[in-house]
Formats: structure tokens, sequence, C-alpha cells
């Protein structure tokens, strides 16, 4: 481990420890100190947040079939079909990306530029879907200094983003979050990050499920990963939101009004921690509702539906059928790219050969709608 991801490490669980009134202090946010020790790098430049202020055109639909594997004997018209692709793409693309004007589709205008003290000056897109599924596990009032997740940050009048103690209702001990909380009114707790390609997400099984990576930084929601997700949704009634941008700096995001992991398992793990998502709404078209019902897939534990493993053979981990239509865990490869749907993809915003630059997936109990 380098000497500043142990640094902020050892910072980030003193902060677990550390009282809810103390850690929203004004001065030196808990969270901003940790990240002193955290070595940034040329690509880890986009605002937190900055796609509040985004003018977003109409997302485009999901159209086609998502690439799966050949069947036995079918390499040949796999290779056949990717160079197929690959010549759909090239009229509109330099270096895999699309030239002046041939933006896709749906694609957010950039961002505009923070003002003084680091805010945009515009409302940004909200997440709008109607609401399913059952509303969220609330039934216990929660302890000021405890609390749940970071809605309940939210609430107890925090509005800074960053590191917190959460402590569900199904894990009392307790495990540190990243919350967003000023997004779309707030009160979100980060389970996923790419914004760099620092960290490697091509990993197996135990991995996932402990979680990995850095709070602040590039991460798999940690210690342990599926499972901490398993606790906060287990039970459903939470939404989910997936911002995202591409390395011309135009974003997009999509909302989810129902997701759960692993909702009403009995062993969770065993069952593959299954995914439940429904309730599209957002500017980068949906790319997970085809993913809905799916178990957890990596390169050494295959659940997928297909006879081959997905995880391997698209270079990351996910709730694969056959195969994906998105894969937020693939290999980092910065924009445009010659190989077939293995990079960090959105495939109704960007299409299977553009890896994303930054991804942030995000959940918030479901609220009431107005």
């Amino acid at each position: 481990m380098h000497l500043s991801s142990l640094l902020e490490h050892l910072c980030l669980r003193l902060h677990l420890h550390l009282p809810l009134s103390w850690q929203q202090g004004r001065g030196l946010h808990a969270s901003h100190l940790c990240r002193l020790f955290r070595v940034r790098r040329p690509g880890d430049h986009l605002p937190r947040g900055g796609w509040r202020a985004g003018q977003c055109l109409p997302g485009p639909r999901l159209s086609g079939s998502e690439p799966g594997l050949p069947a036995a004997g079918g390499a040949a018209r796999l290779a056949a079909a990717r160079a197929d692709q690959s010549q759909r793409r090239r009229p509109q693309e330099r270096g895999g990306r699309p030239e002046a004007g041939g933006r896709p589709e749906g694609a957010c205008r950039p961002h505009p530029q923070p003002e003084a003290g680091g805010r945009v000056a515009e409302e940004g897109p909200r997440c709008s879907g109607p609401a399913h599924g059952p509303p969220a596990e609330r039934a216990e009032p929660h302890h000021p200094g405890r609390p749940r997740d970071c809605s309940d940050v939210l609430a107890s009048g925090v509005s800074v983003d960053g590191v917190y103690s959460v402590f569900p209702t199904h894990d009392p001990e307790g495990f540190m979050v990243y919350c967003d909380l000023s997004t779309d009114g707030g009160g979100w707790t980060v389970i996923q990050r790419r914004e760099d390609g620092s960290m490697n997400f091509f990993r197996g099984w135990e991995a996932y499920r402990d979680g990995f990576g850095t709070t602040t930084g590039e991460h798999w929601l940690g210690g342990p990963g599926l499972h901490r997700i398993y606790t906060l949704t287990r039970s459903g009634g939470y939404e989910l939101r997936i911002d995202m941008a591409d390395f011309d700096n135009a974003t997009a995001f999509a909302c989810y009004s129902d997701f759960s992991v692993g909702r009403d398992s009995v062993n969770p793990e065993e069952d593959g921690y299954p995914l439940t998502v429904d309730g599209y709404s957002g500017t980068a078209g949906d790319s997970l509702l085809k993913h809905s019902g799916m178990r957890f897939t990596t390169k050494d534990r295959d659940q997928d539906q297909s006879e081959n493993n997905c995880a391997a053979y698209y270079q990351g981990a996910w709730w694969y059928r056959n195969c994906h239509t998105s894969n937020l865990n693939g290999q980092y490869l910065r924009g445009g790219h010659a190989s077939y749907a293995d990079g960090v993809e959105w495939s109704s915003w960007t299409g299977w050969q553009y890896s994303l630059r930054f991804t942030e997936m995000k959940i918030r109990p479901r609220r009431p709608e107005s």
C-alpha cells in the first residue's frame, strides 16, 4: 500500500470513532483533513457535484441487445461482429471520440465553471422517476449521533460533502462512507466511484464482497462491500443515482427509483447478491434495467446467464445477464478504445467502445412524492 493511502486509511479509521458533532465542524472537516494524505493525479480534477449545473438534452433510449459471449465455436462470429461495430462507429468518430458537433444524442453540455467559493451558478438535473418498490425501512428513530446513512447525516444539519460514519439498522457497529450532501437535494451514500484509473477494479469475489479502494477516491463500498450495500438496501425503499462524465467534460445521469441488493435474501452471499432495480429517469438513457434480477459475477465466480464468464471476458465485475448493457466496473480505458465493451461503459449514452472518465453510484432512501 502506498504511504499516502496508508496514512489516509489510518486517519479515516480514527474518524469512524469521532462524534458526528465534531465531524461537522466548519474548520478542518475530518474527511478534508484525511484527504490531504492522498496523492492527487492529473486526471483527478472533476469538481464533486459538478453536474448539478448541467443543461442536459433528452437521453436516448436503449436500442439493440447487449454484447454477449460466443457459443462454442462462435469466436469467429464474435470477431466479425466486433469489426462491424467498429466500422459503424468510425464515420463520425476520430480516435474513438465524437467529432465536433457529433456528441452522442443525450449528452449534457459541459458544466459551467465554479464561481468563487467553488459553487456552480445553476441548479441541475434531478431524479424524477415514478416511485417503485416498497418504502425504505425506517421504523426505528435514529440516535442523533448514529446516522443510519447519509440522509440522516443531512437531516442532522450537515451540508458539507465528505466522509462520515453511518450505523445502519442491521449493522450497528457502523462503517465509513462518502456522503454527497449537495447533489439533487443531497443525502446520497456513495457506493462506487471511478475517476482517474488509480484503482484496479478487475478483482475477484472476495474483493467485491469485502470492498476496496479509498473512500475519498476510487472505491467499491468497503468493509465489506456487497454486504454493506445489502445491509443498507435489503428491505427496499432506496433510490439509485449514477452520475457520469466523459473525457470532453460532457455529463449525464441515470436515476432509478427502486434499488436494492439481495432483497429478501436469507443468505445474500449464497444467493449472489441479486440486483433489483426499476423506475428509470435521467439524461444518460437506461443501461441497467436489463440487469435487474441478476446475480453478481466476478472473474472467479460465474453467476451470469452466459455459458461463459462475462466478468472474465469483459474485464469487470457486475450483475451480468448475457452479457451487459453497462459495465461500470470495467477497465479504465480513457475514452474511445478499439476493444469491445470492456471499458467503463454505459451503452445507451456512449456505446460499447467508449470508456467513461467519471462514474459515481450513490443511494438514498426514496423520498415521498411532492
